[in-house]
């Protein structure tokens, strides 16, 4: 393979930048798009606070479950990354 000629006017081969991986955590997102927002307007206009806090809780250990599965952690071993 060539190598491409970058902004800089320096040739930039594969092994130039190095790969990393980078693991999001979903919870410190904000709601940015249409079906986020309105889902978000459902839960907070029509249920009670003890009904927000069980979704809530159903919604944490949900995850848990899944990061504890082998075949995720197979994979977050495989790519390195890093789980908070």
């Amino acid at each position: 393979m060539r190598g491409a000629i970058s902004l800089a006017l320096r040739t930039l081969n594969r092994g130039s930048i190095p790969a990393t991986t980078s693991f999001i955590n979903g919870s410190s997102i904000r709601l940015q798009n249409g079906p986020d927002y309105y889902l978000q307007n459902i839960i907070n206009n029509y249920l009670e606070k003890k009904e927000r806090v069980e979704l809530s809780r159903i919604y944490r250990s949900t995850c848990e479950a899944f990061a504890e599965n082998t075949s995720v952690k197979a994979v977050v071993k495989a790519t390195g990354a890093r789980v908070e």
